[in-house]
């Protein structure tokens, strides 16, 4: 009888203890969907294609995160901008690496890799990258088809997540 007791009760302890789970729910995003929201936002974007160069170190950590959100991370584009060419023009252009963070969640981006990005112009002249908790402002190796698609969407053609 003591032993059961004994069991309920660290049993008890470790229901109490442990808390609630708690897990972030993100819902994949498509780049041809992000497009659109750009293209009917009131900010001015641009869309990139190429790699950000900037200290990874300055991105918040899952210990920190709150608290390091508000920072600003320096980075450096290379790559193309697009046109109603298509992704033909070079650029090289420093971008503001603004990260946002939910609990311990907060965006990232991995350095030197390449992305189609959605980089938007602040009132001041600057760009800046939102770099939030469930991704949506970029999307690493996009493929041909996928940079076909927002070519489409540039050029006016038709331009929808599913086609």
């Amino acid at each position: 009888m003591f032993l059961r007791v004994l069991l309920a009760f660290i049993m008890s302890l470790n229901v109490v203890l442990a808390g609630p789970a708690v897990a972030l729910s993100c819902i994949v995003s498509d780049p041809v969907q992000t497009f659109q929201i750009a293209a009917n936002s009131s900010q001015n974007y641009s869309v990139l294609l190429g790699q950000f160069d900037f200290n990874k170190q300055l991105l918040p950590d899952r210990e920190h995160g709150p608290e390091q959100a508000a920072v600003r991370i320096p980075a450096q584009f290379q790559g193309l901008i697009l046109s109603r060419n298509g992704f033909v023009t070079p650029l090289t252009q420093q971008v503001i690496l603004q990260p946002s963070c939910l609990s311990i969640w907060c965006g990232a981006i991995i350095p030197d890799r390449r992305v189609l990005a959605f980089v938007h112009q602040e009132p001041d002249g600057s760009w800046q990258l939102n770099l939030n908790e469930c991704g949506g402002t970029f999307y690493y190796d996009p493929s041909r088809e996928t940079l076909e698609k927002i070519v489409t969407c540039m050029q006016g053609g038709p331009c929808s997540p599913d086609q």
